[in-house]
């Protein structure tokens, strides 16, 4: 089941209503957890998403994506953990922001919240990705801003 949004549905509840795989019985400590590591070039705060059998490269694959505090967001397959595709959201002239005096995210501050796949935009290259980011230019700063 595709994961296209924080927590699963844009109530954010984490609730996945169709699941059908995952059971008291095989969620334990003995047969559930971590699988892999995928290297990243910064900080992932954001929560990674992931779309199956997404077309690339012409082959299917299941599809891990996740958005670092660099401004880069890769996608990996999340069977072999392979990179799939790595890109940079800076232009020319661009940098990840520093901390601004930000304790709880550091040493940059660049794309921290969840982004948003919309699937239905498939038929591109690559679905639709929406990150909220932040970075420095050389001569203005541009920010998003988070309700709290």
């Amino acid at each position: 089941m595709d994961a296209v949004t924080y927590h699963n549905d844009i109530a954010r509840t984490g609730q996945n209503l169709n699941e059908t795989v995952l059971t008291p019985a095989n969620v334990n400590a003995g047969d559930f957890g971590k699988i892999a590591f995928l290297p990243v070039d910064g900080k992932v705060d954001g929560q990674p998403l992931y779309l199956s059998h997404l077309r690339v490269a012409d082959r299917s694959h299941n599809v891990v994506f996740a958005a670092s505090e660099h401004d880069s967001v890769f996608a990996f397959d999340a069977d072999s953990g392979e990179q799939l595709w790595r890109v940079s959201l800076l232009s020319a002239g661009e940098t990840p922001s520093d901390d601004h005096g930000c304790s709880q995210i550091n040493p940059e501050i660049s794309v921290t919240s969840t982004p948003l796949i919309d699937r239905r935009a498939e038929q591109t290259a690559s679905s639709t990705w929406s990150p909220c980011r932040k970075m420095d230019r050389v001569t203005t700063t541009s920010a998003c801003t988070r309700s709290t």
